[in-house]
């Protein structure tokens, strides 16, 4: 069975990212691009949607240090999902996991 999960997103970042270093695990940050939707809605308006992406080692860093907010990047990786029953209700949480990162200064 072939299986392939891969997402690409191209926003604007929205939140500065801080590095994570927990006890067991590698220096990681998440950060939160957003995207804007290619068509408008029935107000004429383009929304934009917020995705939260976790970043790992070296490329957690550089973001940290060389991005600012508003500076355009670009994410592939894949989409990653972690689950919990709350009040008796199933709860998806998405996460895109990056692994390649570009950006441009603006």
């Amino acid at each position: 069975m072939i299986t392939v999960n891969q997402i690409a997103i191209i926003g604007s970042l929205k939140q500065k990212p801080i590095l994570r270093t927990p006890a067991t695990l590698h220096q990681y940050a998440e950060i939160l691009v957003e995207v804007i939707r290619p068509f408008k809605n029935s107000h004429g308006v383009y929304e934009k949607d917020q995705i939260e992406v976790v970043v790992w080692k070296a490329t957690a860093e550089m973001i940290e240090e060389v991005c600012d907010l508003g500076d355009l990047i670009a994410i592939k990786g894949r989409l990653s999902s972690t689950s919990a029953e709350i009040d008796k209700k199933l709860c998806i949480e998405y996460k895109v996991i990056a692994e390649h990162v570009s950006f441009q200064k603006i």
